[in-house]
């Protein structure tokens, strides 16, 4: 994989059949159970000015990317066809028209006629992508991305294959460097000895940095930008909601800053992170096993990470989702100030422990941490010192009375605006009714001019 793919020209047809199938399965990534999939454009969107985990990690880029390569790796239109499938390409690409009037146009014989055999396979195609990426687009960009997909899709068919494959292999030689690499193994230290030669042989292979330069990460916000030329304003959105049309319940993914492993001596961030765990997990007395119980979310409840240093709600399948979140917000309200719940709230700090993990898993995690600047000694000072809190005999009045504050970061409608909340996010998925419900609760609590900013697969797309 590293120093020998099979990218020949003449393994073009097993290549195409890869790219067919990625491409099918990431259509159909929403098609999946809600839990699979709905953490992933809200990730995605968190993470937008960082291009490359949107095209490594993000199934709508991605789909994108596939649908595009999947046109670059096509065979050029033989000379007698060109001018023809010029014309045709052009003649689509002019094309005007509501959603319904586009739909009926590709499902037109007419469409695809007085084509050669040859030049008439390749219009088939292009009428079948177009129908199913359609679904993609809002109708406010309908006409620009129209002409976008049918142009891009003809100036991907006249680049031939073997430079589609060039280019895929300079990009694998620029990412194959030493410098760009790391590796961890679990074994023996027998084993290990054995197989120093072969590791270092593998590092060996990989090229020195030399004079290529390092890329200065992008800071662009790819997705805010798309969605302002599509519909105008700048700046990050308080509030967004991706379209999902086939959705019968409605998702709320919210995520604001917390408490990180490096904040060992801010006891301030550390009281406020135990304060979210104090109704979080799975405790009889927790928001999981409440919302659960009354019908109104399948997977849900208050999240925490100190790893991510993120805090948030999470609810999936939910009948509405301002009727889950209010319910959440006055169930959180009326809580019981339990002084037991303090010893929960502590016990959760630990529960990013690896210790009940494999040999594997802990291993790589370990390796994550420390390419992540987060070694074993800053966690164990971290622990320790929130250890260090329960020796306070206030420590559960002190969560308590700073619940409300807390809470209301990520809950809209608790008590605090959206707007007030720096490095926030807060992410719906739903269909048009779910989203237009959550943007009537929004406006009740936030305000008559809070908006709900409405995001589609399409804003998603780095062309």
């Amino acid at each position: 994989v590293l120093h020998h793919p099979d990218w020949r020209v003449e393994n073009l047809p097993r290549i195409r059949d890869v790219v067919d199938q990625v491409l099918s399965g990431l259509r159909n990534s929403m098609a999946g159970s809600e839990e699979s999939w709905v953490n992933d454009p809200a990730t995605a969107y968190r993470l937008q000015t960082n291009a490359a985990y949107l095209a490594a990690g993000s199934f709508l880029t991605r789909t994108h990317n596939a649908l595009r390569l999947r046109w670059l790796l096509k065979d050029v239109p033989a000379d007698a066809d060109r001018a023809a499938l010029d014309a045709w390409f052009a003649n689509l690409a002019a094309q005007t028209g509501n959603r319904d009037a586009l739909k009926a146009l590709l499902a037109k014989p007419e469409t695809v006629a007085n084509l050669s055999p040859a030049a008439t396979s390749i219009a088939k195609d292009v009428v079948k992508d177009l129908d199913v990426t359609l679904i993609e687009i809002p109708d406010d960009s309908l006409a620009s991305d129209w002409k976008y997909l049918v142009t891009a899709m003809h100036d991907d068919l006249l680049v031939p294959p073997a430079q589609a494959l060039a280019n895929l292999d300079a990009l694998r030689k620029g990412l194959t460097y030493r410098g760009n690499a790391r590796m961890w193994f679990v074994t023996s230290t027998d084993l290990q000895k054995q197989l120093a030669g072969s590791v270092n042989a593998l590092a060996a292979s990989l090229d020195e940095m030399g004079a290529q330069a390092a890329v200065a990460p992008s800071r662009t916000p790819h997705v805010d930008q798309r969605l302002h030329a599509r519909v105008g304003g700048e700046g990050r959105p308080v509030y967004v909601g991706l379209l999902a049309p086939n959705m019968k319940g409605g998702v709320i993914i919210t995520s604001v800053p917390s408490v990180h492993y490096a904040d060992v001596n801010d006891k301030e961030k550390q009281l406020d992170f135990l304060s979210t765990r104090l109704f979080a997990a799975t405790g009889a007395h927790g928001i999981f096993l409440k919302t659960l119980a009354a019908g109104l979310a399948y997977s849900n409840g208050l999240r925490g990470s100190v790893g991510s240093a993120r805090a948030g709600y999470y609810a999936e399948r939910t009948p509405e989702i301002p009727q889950t979140v209010k319910f959440v917000v006055d169930t959180l309200k009326s809580a019981e100030r339990n002084p037991r719940y303090a010893d929960y709230a502590i016990a959760q700090m630990f529960g990013e422990t690896r210790a009940p993990a494999t040999y594997e898993s802990r291993a790589e995690g370990i390796a994550n941490d420390l390419a992540d600047g987060v070694p074993p000694e800053m966690v164990k000072k971290f622990r320790q010192s929130v250890l260090e809190l329960t020796k306070d005999p206030q420590l559960a009045t002190k969560l308590f009375d700073r619940k409300d504050a807390v809470y209301g970061r990520g809950l809209p409608g608790y008590n605090v605006k959206g707007k007030d909340v720096a490095d926030a996010y807060y992410f719906a998925i739903g269909a048009d009714k779910q989203l237009d419900a959550w943007e009537a609760y929004l406006k009740n609590a936030d305000g008559a001019d809070t908006k709900l900013m409405r995001l589609y697969p399409r804003d998603f797309w780095m062309p």
